[in-house]
């Protein structure tokens, strides 16, 4: 008798990585003002008890080839990465960021910090099914169940949430 074990497990993230922009027009004889929204955005996640460390430079460009004046002003781009690991700050993050002045923000990966465990659970969910299966064919047809020969242990994270992200849920199948 060969059976498959089916499991899964929805699971609500509990770490997002977002991604974020600015672009601006800088003047080389004043403070930056990307400097002052990174200042911002870095006080604010701060006063939230998330580590600045989670807030970091992901792409930089500047160039003058797109600039109003030669001298003084050139065009700067800015990509960010954070790291927000409790999913509850996300709105709140995302309306602080926009109001400081990030102009593009989307959601980059999300994860679970316990998702070796939780593929576990799922692996004995789904071991349990193929026995279960195997018992019932065995007693329907009146024979007796020998040792296990073989076990192949496959997986794979699914998203099943159409226009979701990569790595949405992760739901295990067994």
């Amino acid at each position: 008798i060969t059976v498959v074990g089916v499991a899964d497990k929805e699971i609500e993230p509990d770490w997002i990585q977002l991604n974020m922009s600015a672009k601006e027009t800088e003047d080389t004889n004043k403070e930056s003002g990307v400097v002052k929204m990174e200042n911002s955005i870095l006080n604010f996640i701060t006063s939230l008890g998330i580590n600045p460390s989670c807030f970091s430079i992901d792409r930089y460009s500047a160039n003058t080839k797109y600039s109003y004046s030669k001298t003084t002003k050139f065009k700067l781009s800015k990509s960010y990465i954070l790291r927000i690991e409790n999913t509850n700050l996300l709105d709140t993050i995302i309306a602080k960021c926009f109001d400081s002045g990030m102009d593009n923000i989307n959601v980059n990966q999300i994860g679970h910090s316990k998702i070796d465990s939780l593929q576990n659970l799922v692996l004995q969910d789904a071991l349990t099914s193929a026995k279960n299966k195997a018992n019932l064919i065995a007693n329907t047809m009146g024979v007796n169940l020998g040792k296990v020969i073989s076990v192949n242990e496959t997986y794979h994270v699914t998203n099943n949430r159409p226009g979701s992200y990569q790595y949405n849920d992760y739901q295990l199948d067994e």
